[in-house]
């Protein structure tokens, strides 16, 4: 069981999403490739321009800005992801223990009436 953020938009009061918190092991293997799947385009080409800047100028340590890189998308990632819903005018209605985001939406919308 996992908790889930349930975002809803402002503008559009049916739009309803389940964001999952905590660690991703999917951000972590792929970092800022995940980012800008998840739409995080600035935060995703940042984090590929800084490791590739970082590569470059010191070689030696390349295995450990990837490492570190890979981190932080992995503890980070999601949370970054619930703040680029913020901006875009969701709201955060609750937050729900469940095994799978439409099960989230369901416990939420079963809760609303």
């Amino acid at each position: 069981m996992e908790s889930f953020f349930i975002l809803k938009n402002i503008s559009k009061p049916k739009k309803i999403i389940a964001a999952r918190n905590g660690f991703s092991f999917y951000s972590f293997t792929l970092g800022p490739i995940w980012g800008i799947f998840m739409g995080l385009w600035t935060e995703g080409f940042l984090g590929i321009l800084l490791v590739f800047l970082m590569v470059y100028l010191a070689p030696e340590l390349s295995y450990f800005f990837i490492l570190t890189s890979s981190f932080f998308w992995g503890i980070f990632g999601k949370d970054i992801y619930i703040q680029k819903l913020l901006k875009l005018d969701y709201i955060a209605e609750d937050i729900v223990i469940s095994n799978s985001s439409q099960k989230a939406i369901l416990i939420f919308s079963s809760k609303k009436r």
